[in-house]
């Protein structure tokens, strides 16, 4: 059997997931056999069409707009004007990234929680301006060295690794999320041996984790 690697595996593996998800047709695949399969779903997150078309069309004309907006830092919406400049998907939810102009600095707004959208009334924020969505960082990850040596071997196989070591390269406003994916935010960590993978050089990430904006 020819050794197809890691991406020729999801590559395969994706019409599978879609047809599972009643996403896909069977009929629509390159598959012409689809083996006994299951996907773990997870709560779909919903993204309002005029919302994205008019978020779409702020960031293609580098436009602002104003939104009614529900924040988890405040009880009720709030309305602001923002300018978007790209969206992001952190695995789970759809963001767009924005200059807030109620705050003055960039921030992730989630769609699901866009209530009202409409044109804005400021001129559009150049989007060279964000620095933590154009850094690109790499996240060196290793099997925890509290493993027993089987089971290190056995993680470095699940992810690839390297020498001992997976890097990830990731745009430094979401390295939030890929340390939340990957459950190695400092408020998710245990001491206990449940962590499979930590981070291979935690301190240099450090100052980078004092910047996440999500609004």
């Amino acid at each position: 059997i020819r050794d197809i690697g890691v991406t020729g595996v999801q590559t395969c593996a994706l019409p599978i997931c879609q047809v599972e998800a009643q996403m896909l047709a069977r009929e629509s695949t390159f598959l012409g056999w689809c083996p006994p399969a299951g996907v773990v779903r997870h709560p779909t997150r919903n993204v309002d069409t005029v919302v994205l078309r008019t978020v779409l069309q702020a960031i293609r004309r580098q436009e602002t707009v104003r939104i009614r907006y529900q924040s988890m830092t405040h009880p009720d919406p709030t309305e602001r004007d923002i300018s978007p400049h790209a969206i992001a998907f952190d695995g789970v939810r759809w963001h767009t990234r924005a200059f807030c102009f109620q705050h003055q600095d960039f921030r992730d707004f989630v769609f699901a929680r866009i209530l009202e959208i409409g044109l804005g009334k400021s001129p559009g924020v150049a989007a060279q301006r964000d620095t933590g969505w154009f850094n690109m960082l790499e996240v060196a990850i290793a099997a925890n060295p509290e493993l027993s040596l089987g089971q290190r071997r056995a993680i470095e196989l699940d992810y690839g690794m390297e020498n001992g070591i997976l890097r990830i390269q990731t745009r430094e406003a979401l390295l939030f999320y890929l340390l939340q994916q990957l459950a190695l935010l400092p408020s998710l960590q245990s001491e206990s041996h449940a962590n499979q993978i930590v981070l291979a050089d935690p301190k240099s990430l450090e100052p980078f984790m004092r910047n996440v904006r999500l609004a």
